[in-house]
């Protein structure tokens, strides 16, 4: 006669013989899920874009793309990457300051047979194309105040001028506020504030004295603010700079690496948001940083200069030096974020190429250029198409130089700074040009620092 105790261990193994039955029955049953989507759930984007939905197996082609449901509907096209990635590509630009819903059905099929059980959705929102344009004046004043202009050079209009003058700005993706460096009397320290899109509601975030903070960069979603941070240390100077994270719904502030040998500076986000990158003088190198899992990438680069995702993040353009004879210049590279890392050259025949710069829509890369031969001239600026491998010249007068390139969110026009170089006074202008036309309009003098506002 069984006992309780006996009683009770054959239900146990009764109940593990079940689930294995299960397991062999079931076992290739796992159901597909997405784990990433571009853009992400939530975020603000250009109307000219692509949307991505990444699987966690290779799945049945037509049984996902039967199942995708884009609202309000657009037409467009599917591509693949690979087996598990599908991308719609819209035959047309969204629709201005639109929320789109994406929904992907269930039943999806893998390739072995598994199916997605429930569905899945996510959705995002479409950035207005009455963008402004902010910048800093006067530049040759050492306390400078925040400007707006409309793109076509009308209703110029003082935003935020502090005291001291502002070191630089972030404005947020959604347009609704900027993320100001506000300067202490005589440059002694300085602090991250945040103001409205008009100037209003200025409310002070870092307190950083007697250090500093600036540096701004707002995450796609808006939630996080990467900022470079330094310290005094116990000889009164300033430290190298770090890079640090405002989480702005608790408030909360941390440095990314616990670790006071990762130094950073120049945070940049991928624009899904999922890879925070900054320069690590310390590792000459951009590192990149996964938040969700951790995981970090060191590009190595002895130019701590701008570089750019692709809008969909697979791919990072950066600057790095070449070997010529026994001489060094700067030049274009990328490198595939997915799979196994390629480093290439950009371009077949290069010159002194530096900053590469992604269009919102993917399809335009601009660069400053000197010819190697060029002597004492100034950068020029550059348009590579990427599809058709073309090169265009946008500015091509020696005597000035150029830089600042800053895209506009339906990539149809680039603000870039300029300088004549054989003048005393080295005033810079804002300068305006159209992808579509090539028409080059000089929009504000006696400002630096441009950047466009969803607004």
């Amino acid at each position: 006669m069984l006992d309780k105790f006996d009683r009770y261990m054959l239900s146990v193994i009764g109940v593990i013989i079940l689930m294995l039955g299960g397991l062999l029955v079931y076992g290739d049953q796992v159901g597909v899920h997405v784990i990433d989507t571009v853009p992400s759930d939530g975020a603000t984007i250009g109307v000219a874009t692509d949307i991505r939905i990444t699987f966690d197996q290779a799945v049945d082609r037509e049984s996902a793309q039967e199942r995708f449901q884009l609202q309000p509907a657009i037409q467009g096209e599917f591509r693949w990457r690979g087996a598990s990635t599908l991308i719609f590509r819209p035959d047309a630009p969204l629709q201005p300051n639109q929320r789109y819903e994406v929904r992907i059905e269930e039943d999806i099929r893998s390739i072995t047979g598994r199916i997605m059980d429930e569905p899945f959705r996510f959705s995002f929102t479409t950035q207005p194309l009455s963008a402004t344009v902010y910048y800093l004046t006067p530049a040759e004043a050492s306390r400078q105040g925040l400007w707006a202009i409309n793109p076509d050079g009308s209703d110029p209009r003082p935003i935020f001028t502090p005291e001291f003058g502002i070191f630089s700005y972030a404005p947020s993706p959604d347009g609704t506020q900027l993320a100001v460096t506000v300067l202490t009397e005589n440059a002694a320290s300085a602090d991250i504030w945040l103001i409205n899109a008009d100037g209003n509601n200025v409310q002070q975030l870092t307190d950083c004295a007697p250090g500093v903070c600036g540096q701004a960069a707002w995450s796609p979603n808006r939630d996080l603010l990467a900022y470079a941070k330094q310290t005094v240390n116990e000889f009164g100077s300033l430290s190298p700079a770090r890079v640090w994270l405002w989480d702005l719904a608790t408030n909360e502030t941390a440095p990314v690496f616990e670790d006071n040998q990762v130094l950073g500076f120049y945070p940049i986000w991928s624009p899904n948001g999922k890879i925070l990158s900054f320069y690590d003088s310390n590792a000459t190198a951009i590192r990149l940083i996964e938040l969700d899992s951790g995981t970090v990438r060191l590009i190595e680069t002895q130019l701590p200069e701008r570089w750019s995702f692709s809008p969909f993040g697979d791919m990072l353009a950066y600057s790095d030096l070449r070997s010529n004879e026994g001489w060094y210049y700067p030049q274009l590279v990328w490198i595939n974020l997915i799979g196994q890392p390629q480093r290439t050259p950009i371009l077949e025949n290069p010159e002194q190429d530096q900053e590469p710069i992604y269009s919102p829509d993917g399809q335009w890369i601009v660069f400053r250029r000197r010819l190697v031969d060029g002597g004492n001239n100034g950068s020029q600026l550059m348009l590579y198409n990427i599809v058709d491998k073309s090169l265009r010249e946008i500015t091509t007068d020696p005597d000035y130089t150029n830089s600042n390139v800053q895209w506009s969110p339906d990539s149809t026009r680039i603000i870039f700074q300029r300088y004549q170089l054989r003048t005393a006074e080295f005033i810079p202008e804002i300068w305006l040009y159209d992808v579509n036309t090539e028409a080059l309009q000089l929009l504000v003098s006696n400002a630096t620092g441009a950047q466009w506002s969803n607004n």
